[in-house]
């Protein structure tokens, strides 16, 4: 893969990840287009490496406000107790999106290939497409009737099933086809969230479970990656999520 195939990737990735359509899928898309028969993992997740950027940027507050949660949780445990610790809202924060984590980590770890391997096949993938359209059509139509809206509370007035339900819709994500994005902020308006809020934590748990599969790409590649040398080291794909970043307002 040249440099001129690389930047047409990263402005690919930088278009469609902060849309709620599938960046992954689409890439695996172009791929195919120029004879790629296997989905070139390691690549692509560098690639959302410039969302991790992007996104750090746009909710630079948020991550401030959890850093001083944590610096601040040993002397809060030790004077106020674990109660009145984690009321902290950067604290608060945290701790919800360890919990919607959670259930990406087992069913990663355990069908993360077998995703991959299902994207060799365009006839698969193009049903995971339309798999999406219906996750955002039922975002628009289903609500749950049981849990009472709560508009304009940010993603520090989530409650732990909301964070529980839309960390297992992310894990339909990890189909390339699905949005991750997509299916979390759906699953977030499904349960009566305001579309911002939904939207928010959405990108906020990006940070995690993009940094864990770059980590473990990182740790499954063997002999280099299909990267020329000097892009491995610099990841130019970055340069496409800092324009999205400075489109939305960053």
């Amino acid at each position: 893969m040249d440099y001129i195939q690389l930047r047409i990737l990263a402005v690919l990735q930088g278009q469609t990840e902060f849309l709620p359509v599938s960046s992954s899928g689409h890439l695996r898309l172009m791929e195919s287009l120029w004879g790629l028969t296997e989905p070139q993992t390691l690549l692509d997740v560098s690639m959302h490496a410039g969302t991790l950027v992007a996104v750090l940027l746009f909710f630079r507050k948020d991550v401030a406000s959890m850093l001083r949660g944590l610096g601040a949780l040993p002397r809060n445990l030790r004077q106020r107790g674990w109660r009145e610790a984690v009321d902290d809202p950067g604290v608060k924060l945290v701790l919800l999106l360890v919990l919607a984590t959670l259930p990406l980590l087992p069913i990663g770890l355990l069908l993360g290939d077998r995703m991959e391997a299902a994207a060799t096949d365009l006839s698969t993938l193009g049903w995971f497409f339309m798999l999406n359209g219906v996750i955002l059509l039922l975002s628009k139509h289903l609500r749950f009737s049981f849990l009472p809206g709560r508009l304009n509370k940010g993603p520090h007035g989530f409650r732990w099933y909301d964070a529980l339900f839309i960390g297992l819709a992310q894990c339909v994500g990890l189909f390339r086809g699905v949005s991750r994005s997509g299916s979390t902020i759906s699953a977030g308006l499904i349960l009566g969230l305001d579309r911002r809020d939904a939207a928010a934590f959405s990108f906020l748990m990006s940070v995690p479970a993009i940094l864990g599969a770059l980590v473990l790409q990182l740790a499954k590649a063997e002999g280099g990656t299909n990267l020329p040398a000097p892009a491995s080291c610099c990841l130019p794909p970055l340069w496409p999520a800092w324009w999205a970043c400075w489109r939305w307002g960053c």
